[in-house]
């Protein structure tokens, strides 16, 4: 086989490969797969194992469902087995671009104990007709997807799951011009074989081409240089299309502990921001109580506990015994930082 027609096979093959890849993936890189009505055995509720959503990149979770609107809400895995623990429900415990796999979870109940909208677990949720979808970076967290009608009622439930894969649409993209490249060369390298030439070297355009055979064909004579780019382009273009137009599998979750051990977080479902200001509003009036003249050591209970605790109640001690005069400071915390930072006082 010639250069020209590996490089011709090659080249078409890629760009074959990197343009499918391209039109399924799309530019916002996210890789869809298959929508299934996950429900066949009549559940009311459909929802994700624990950890298939906490994967190395951002979910994707759409449904929808006919004549009807549909709920689909993401919770963390202790709600949603206490909202589902008496239901039974179709489990997602596996999905490619093949397909979901599910089974069903028997339960005591066919129905909802209550209506999904009206809860307030839901990290993010969307409800409404048509195809509703949530998305979000899950990774290490420990939440599964709920999706079932926002009436509560059985009916079929179409699910589809996505993940999200930067730079897999630029790389399908750069393979199907890898392969446009490798075409171009082939056919250029083609026409240059074929074409006449007279004793001059230059091409005579009144002479007929002369068909000659194996036997008589003069041996091609290919630079170095020549030689050294048609490989690189080659082997380009196979590792491209070895990392960029393979379909991605499932990641396995990441820094999860076994179900039997989650617990919550007692800060899970509050804003960061909040939870500092309301500590630097305990701190503050502590802080204001403990100063002169009161040399208060109540109010520290309210704002720390512990070894901080502590500290704050012989601080307080030793202020009084000194008779300090000390302005109370004004503290504000900043995200980040192990103690928050006395601002100017006013």
């Amino acid at each position: 086989m010639g250069k020209s027609v590996a490089a011709g096979v090659v080249g078409l093959l890629a760009l074959a490969i990197g343009v499918v890849a391209a039109m399924w993936i799309g530019p916002d890189d996210w890789v869809d797969g298959p929508a299934s009505v996950i429900n066949t055995g009549g559940e009311v509720a459909v929802a994700t194992n624990y950890g298939l959503l906490s994967r190395s990149f951002p979910m994707r979770v759409s449904a929808s469902t006919p004549d009807g609107e549909v709920f689909v809400g993401i919770a963390h895995v202790i709600d949603a087995d206490d909202y589902l623990a008496e239901t039974t429900t179709a489990q997602i415990h596996w999905f490619s671009p093949d397909g979901i796999r599910a089974e069903q979870r028997s339960a005591a109940k066919a129905l909802l104990p209550a209506l999904p909208a009206g809860l307030d677990f839901w990290r993010t949720a969307a409800s409404g007709p048509g195809v509703q979808s949530v998305e979000g970076d899950f990774r290490s967290q420990p939440v599964v997807a709920v999706v079932t009608r926002a009436d509560g009622t059985p009916a079929p439930l179409s699910v589809r799951l996505s993940s999200r894969f930067p730079g897999t649409f630029a790389a399908a993209a750069g393979v199907a011009g890898v392969g446009l490249a490798l075409l171009l060369v082939a056919a250029w390298w083609q026409w240059r074989r074929r074409r006449p030439t007279n004793a001059d070297g230059a091409a005579d355009a009144n002479q007929e081409p002369t068909a000659l055979t194996l036997d008589d064909r003069p041996a091609e004579r290919v630079s170095p240089g020549g030689a050294k780019t048609g490989l690189i382009a080659l082997m380009l273009s196979v590792a491209l299309c070895a990392t960029g137009c393979t379909v991605p599998l499932p990641f396995v979750a990441t820094d999860l502990p076994p179900r039997d051990q989650v617990t919550r977080d007692p800060l899970d479902g509050f804003e960061p921001a909040s939870v500092a200001a309301d500590y630097d509003r305990r701190n503050n009036i502590a802080i204001a109580a403990a100063a002169a003249p009161r040399y208060s050591d109540v109010e520290w209970a309210d704002a720390d506990a512990e070894l901080i605790l502590g500290s704050d109640r012989v601080d307080t001690a030793l202020h009084k015994a000194k008779k300090s005069k000390d302005k109370p400071a004004v503290c504000r915390t900043i995200l980040g930082n192990a103690y928050p930072l006395p601002a100017a006082a006013g």
